[in-house]
């Protein structure tokens, strides 16, 4: 009878952190912000490209795993609506959001696969469910949540392999497909399997599988892999070299780490206590740091030498594997403190939640937009005459993706702010008249686009659209510029 009260108190539980996350990622998802011009991007070339074009390079400096554009523009194409900016929006999302969601009841699997804990279970549950950076990263068109949902894919299918189960190997090896990220996943779990393989002797089988691996992984670096790194590594070092030189020490890595994961105002403490914990793991149960610690170091070892950015939108698929070091100490405690009164641990999870979310981030989380691409457009479209031609800014690919939906209503002139030297040209050359201009912040601050305006033409209007403290505090930035600006002007 008490084991099944325990049951119904666990899965409770269990169904209250599901809910609590769906909850969470879906109140962003119906926030709906605008797309960025990251999202933005990706979104053009997925509606520009065929399905197959998709496994080649992309074009705008947009790398994504092919199988995660194929679902998404599946998706897109088969809900075929009419398409408002809003509900484009969702859409283009919806696979993100799905995989955040997913990836929480799948980490509390692995969890209790690992542990046979229902407390840890819980408590890992809980912290994937309002990690913040999680909770953001479902809202955003980019592959950053699926990452994080094939990494606990990856760690299941491998603690669960059995060596005669030869089409997981084959499945396994198109993870890269879904998650280039699964690179830095494979290595340790491969070691792990090995030594598995060893203890069954089952080498032979081993080897059988994993030729069998390697010939989708194999054929993703030959002719997907390859041609996206001649096409756009080249010059992305200088891009992220701030990043990289704040990568100097593991200690510090894992304080930046702790941060992004869950924005943690003074992380030292949890970053030492994860370091504690890895040590632990490393000498108590090596093969479980092979899924944990030899992710983070291959990761912290290609930001050292400058082959992988220290961002957290690129982190993001390290969260299990952060959440299962931390976690580790409580399995090494005895089985009878979890037994001595099992409902204690319900009450410990119930105050947690509470505590959680009165004093961290979640509920209040800001989505990390950096335009208002889509408002501008909105107020334009609600303003517009029908007539005054409208020019867009140097950033224009957010402004490219919301004019499509206003292709019958609004007057483009073929003209752009293009650079410095074009921006003062183009406003030289401009006819007499009245115009409009929808520009971003990069337009305002780049070539001092206000001290241009005020030597060429009269302002009519100027609506401005500015970023949110909170998502200035969250992105770092500290721009005294407005987001977006749409402004109604005449030269004479």
């Amino acid at each position: 009878m008490e084991r099944i009260k325990n049951n119904k108190l666990f899965y409770t539980f269990f169904l209250i952190i599901c809910l609590l996350g769906i909850f969470l990622r879906l109140r962003l998802w119906f926030y709906n912000p605008g797309l960025h011009c990251d999202e933005a991007s990706l979104a053009l070339n997925l509606f520009d490209a065929s399905f197959s074009d998709l496994f080649k390079p992309l074009i705008r400096l947009q790398v994504a795993p092919p199988l995660f554009l194929v679902l998404v523009k599946y998706f897109y194409r088969i809900v075929n609506l009419h398409y408002t900016p809003d509900f484009s929006d969702m859409m283009l999302r919806f696979i993100p959001l799905a995989a955040s969601i997913c990836a929480i009841p799948l980490f509390a699997y692995l969890v209790n696969l690992i542990f046979k804990n229902k407390f840890i279970t819980l408590l890992a549950a809980l912290m994937i469910t309002i990690s913040p950076c999680a909770i953001s990263y479902s809202c955003i068109f980019k592959q950053y949540s699926t990452e994080l949902l094939i990494t606990i894919l990856i760690i299941i299918l491998f603690k669960t392999i059995k060596f005669n189960e030869k089409y997981k190997f084959f499945i396994l090896g198109f993870a890269p497909f879904l998650s280039l990220n699964s690179f830095f996943i494979f290595p340790g779990c491969f070691c792990e399997l090995l030594i598995r393989a060893c203890k069954e002797k089952a080498l032979k089988k081993f080897f059988t599988g994993l030729i069998l691996f390697l010939i989708p992984f194999l054929a993703f670096v030959l002719f997907i892999l390859f041609p996206i790194m001649r096409a756009h590594y080249t010059n992305m070092e200088s891009y992220w070299s701030p990043t990289f030189a704040i990568a100097g020490n593991i200690g510090g890595y894992i304080k930046i780490l702790i941060y992004y994961m869950f924005r943690i105002d003074k992380p030292s403490i949890f970053a030492g206590l994860f370091i504690i914990s890895a040590l632990v793991m490393l000498i108590k149960n090596f093969r479980l740091a092979f899924y944990t610690t030899i992710p983070l170091l291959i990761t912290y070892f290609l930001t050292l030498t400058k082959h992988y950015p220290l961002s957290e939108r690129f982190m993001l698929f390290l969260l299990p594997v952060v959440i299962l070091t931390l976690i580790y100490p409580l399995s090494l405690l005895p089985k009878k403190v979890y037994e001595y009164k099992p409902v204690l641990n319900y009450i410990i999870i119930a105050i947690l939640i509470i505590f959680l979310l009165y004093n961290s981030t979640p509920l209040s989380v800001t989505h990390l937009k950096q335009e208002y691409g889509k408002e501008a457009w909105k107020y334009l479209a609600q303003n517009y005459d029908g007539k005054t031609p409208v020019i867009i800014g140097e950033d224009f690919v957010t402004n490219l993706y919301y004019r499509m939906f206003y292709q019958d209503e609004i007057n483009y002139y073929d003209m752009a702010f293009l650079g410095k030297h074009n921006a003062a040209y183009t406003l030289e050359t401009l006819p007499a008249g009245t115009w409009y201009f929808i520009i971003t912040r990069y337009d305002m601050i780049y070539y001092d686009f206000a001290k241009l305006l005020e030597k060429k033409v009269e302002i009519l209007d100027y609506k401005t659209f500015e970023l949110e403290p909170d998502s200035r505090k969250l992105t770092g930035l500290y721009i005294d510029a407005p987001s977006s600006v749409v402004m109604k002007v005449r030269k004479k």
